[in-house]
């Protein structure tokens, strides 16, 4: 695995010659799983790069706000030289985009899923004793302070790739893995999300059930509403599920909803 990720890495870095290339994508070709793994990094580095960008909108955007005086709005040109036309599209369009989508073409679904939809709570961040604890306490912070690239890097980090393959997985490689999952749904790669989900079901602990409840809440927001429905009364009728009385009132908001143009 380890020559795998290094394959990995330095295809996504652009470090790969080009007979090393075409040696690795012949071998994406006969290894679905390698390339599972792949277009699931390259979602990762997509959502890192977003991610910094969003930081440095959210700087751009505040050195705007205070550029009121002409000093100020020297040290943005100076800082982003030729860019100032850019940043100022780019925001625009990210407050325009959010107004558009979330006040106008958000189906039923995806306002379902807005209105009931919190980030999983995180683990009480009191470090142990052992390695593995240290590092999954320093990936929950990373959760918990909804910093969702670098939680993924970690809890990514504390699973082999063997392990996040296959339902054979510890209690605490459970545990790294739904908050792994569930960080990849707080950052919004609902894909991902939806398909390692299902990854956890079947096991005999805690967060399978847990994983259950977003599951559902992650069908909505893809629009799968039949899967989304199933979800939620299955859930619905365990009458220990930690989730049970959300799940019957959401099923209910569910079947009100407009039936599905066809």
């Amino acid at each position: 695995m380890n020559d795998q990720q290094d394959d990995i890495d330095r295809y996504l870095n652009g470090a790969m010659d080009e007979q090393d290339k075409r040696t690795f994508l012949l071998l994406l070709d006969g290894d679905p799983a390698l390339k599972q793994e792949l277009a699931e990094q390259e979602k990762l580095a997509e959502l890192i790069r977003l991610a910094a960008l969003q930081e440095e909108l959210r700087s751009i955007h505040a050195e705007m706000e205070a550029g009121a005086h002409s000093s100020a709005a020297n040290s943005l040109v100076k800082r982003i030289p030729g860019r100032w036309w850019l940043a100022a599209a780019a925001i625009l369009l990210l407050v325009l985009g959010r107004y558009f989508f979330i006040g106008y073409s958000n189906p039923p679904e995806e306002k379902l899923f807005t209105a009931w939809y919190e980030p999983a709570p995180g683990l009480p961040t009191v470090m142990g004793a052992g390695q593995n604890d240290v590092g999954l306490m320093e990936a929950m912070v990373d959760y918990k302070t909804k910093d969702y690239p670098s939680a993924i890097l970690k809890f990514r980090a504390l699973l082999p790739y063997s392990r996040t393959q296959s339902p054979g997985l510890s209690h605490t490689d459970t545990v790294a893995f739904f908050y792994l999952v569930s960080s990849y749904m707080a950052a919004g790669n609902y894909d991902s999300s939806y398909r390692m989900f299902g990854k956890l079901a079947g096991l005999q602990d805690h967060y399978p059930r847990l994983a259950q409840w977003y599951e559902a809440l992650t069908c909505l927001k893809l629009g799968k509403r039949e899967e989304a429905s199933s979800l939620l009364l299955k859930i619905a009728s365990d009458p220990t599920h930690p989730y049970r009385e959300k799940a019957i009132k959401l099923s209910k908001e569910l079947k009100g909803l407009p039936a599905k143009n066809s």
